[in-house]
């Protein structure tokens, strides 16, 4: 049943022709490498540039390592 709809649902979304970058997803991929494109736009993303975000180093770490 799941393999019926997913095809229904993906010849629908390719039946309008909207691209994968329009749609911001590596899941619709039409050369099939879904979790290469996943992990690339992972590593682009802003928020995973520091290993820690600099607002979680600003404001919570000092306030988890404090003693009390």
């Amino acid at each position: 049943v799941v393999v019926v709809v997913v095809v229904f649902f993906l010849d629908q979304v390719d039946a309008f022709d909207i691209s994968d970058q329009y749609l911001c997803s590596a899941l619709g991929r039409k050369d099939g490498n879904v979790y290469e494109a996943l992990f690339e736009m992972a590593q682009r993303e802003p928020l995973n540039e520091h290993a820690v975000v600099p607002a979680v180093q600003a404001f919570l770490l000092p306030r988890l390592t404090a003693k009390l």
